[in-house]
């Protein structure tokens, strides 16, 4: 999910993806969510826009019959870049809301598992 630049309004791409969790959500009913939502760096009081956007995509969804109970969000400002933000398009990649199956881990953490496999330490996996 992905958003405009300083502010919570979701871009016009962000609606199949929307439409597609609301579908998913609805078809498994024991299906919870935690929403991680992100900033890019250059955006002033990263932290409070994203925990305004990870409320909104809960707003949407309970809009569209989603139960908020089944839904967890979190903002974690610019605290996990996708990209440096050197370009507007790149900036655009870190304006963005996640997903993810609700497992009660901290969400703007990327998992032991991925920073292993990234930092050359495969041996674990």
């Amino acid at each position: 999910i992905r958003f405009q630049a300083n502010s919570a309004v979701f871009t016009a791409e962000s609606e199949p993806a929307l439409n597609a969790v609301a579908a998913e959500l609805k078809r498994d009913p024991g299906l919870n969510l935690l929403i991680t939502a992100f900033a890019d760096g250059s955006e002033p009081d990263g932290l409070s826009l994203s925990v305004t956007r990870a409320g909104q995509v809960v707003t949407w969804l309970t809009t569209h019959g989603i139960d908020g109970r089944r839904l967890v969000s979190k903002g974690c400002g610019s605290s996990r870049s996708l990209w440096a933000g050197h370009t507007e398009e790149q900036r655009a990649a870190n304006r963005r809301a996640e997903l993810v199956r609700h497992s009660g881990l901290d969400g703007c953490t990327r998992p032991s598992s991925f920073l292993q496999f990234y930092s050359g330490d495969r041996a674990s996996n």
